[in-house]
């Protein structure tokens, strides 16, 4: 469900083994068939993701085998009067994700819990529940790594195009829809279950030359007027 344009960007990227697509194989006791890891999205009100979290990782997940909840979260930086200061946020306000072998298991006891926060499994649909697809895992994978965080990008901007040469933004230069070097961020859209959302990233960008002919951007980003000379204390 992810935008078209990420598909370009993911096959120049060759992913671990272990970590092409959502599902993972996970061996089950002695007697059981193999089961299958997927990756599912749980969601909440911003601001109880930390509280649902220690709930789940208290109550739900120690009763169903392999299970792991966690939340996404990104690096950001702010000024302040003695410089800039390194910080960390939710990437996606609401949301939790859920690495599971059996998200039925983990559903029912969901549902009976006696968990004081809302909470909401997305993609259930009668009796069957939809997992994040491979290529949305693959994407996340991309901006968090292992961590579960998405790092700060750095780049070369050369008139309109961009270059990121470290960071989780390398090679996708073409998603990014806006930049703001003035408060060190780009922003760019991603579709995950059915719905665009902006994503906003730490990035620094400086003034140089681009030499490759690729990247080119797939469309021309919106970029903050009173900052193309550059970064704070460059020309």
């Amino acid at each position: 469900m992810l935008l078209h344009s990420i598909s370009f960007f993911l096959c120049r990227w060759q992913s671990p083994p272990a970590l092409l697509g959502a599902k993972n194989k996970r061996t089950g006791t002695e007697g059981q068939k193999e089961q299958e890891m997927e990756t599912y999205v749980l969601q909440t009100r911003s601001g109880d993701e930390v509280k649902l979290k220690e709930t789940l990782d208290m109550t739900i997940v120690p009763e169903v085998p392999g299970t792991k909840v966690y939340i996404l979260k990104k690096k950001v930086r702010f000024r302040k009067k003695d410089g800039w200061i390194d910080s960390v946020k939710r990437l996606f306000p609401g949301y939790l994700f859920v690495d599971t072998p059996d998200i039925i298991s983990f559903n029912n006891r969901l549902q009976t819990a006696e968990i004081g926060k809302m909470k909401r499994l997305l993609g259930v649909e009668n009796e069957k529940i939809t997992p994040v697809t491979p290529d949305e895992q693959m994407m996340i994978h991309r901006l968090c790594g292992d961590k579960k965080m998405a790092d700060v990008s750095f780049g070369v901007k050369d008139g309109n195009r961009i270059l990121f040469t470290r960071g989780p933004l390398v090679g996708m230069e073409g998603l990014v829809k806006r930049v703001d070097r003035h408060k060190r961020i780009v922003q760019l859209d991603m579709e995950f279950f059915g719905s665009t959302r902006t994503v906003t990233l730490a990035a620094e960008i400086m003034n140089g030359v681009i030499k490759t002919e690729e990247p080119t951007l797939a469309r021309k980003p919106e970029i903050t007027k009173e900052n193309s000379t550059g970064l704070e204390g460059q020309k």
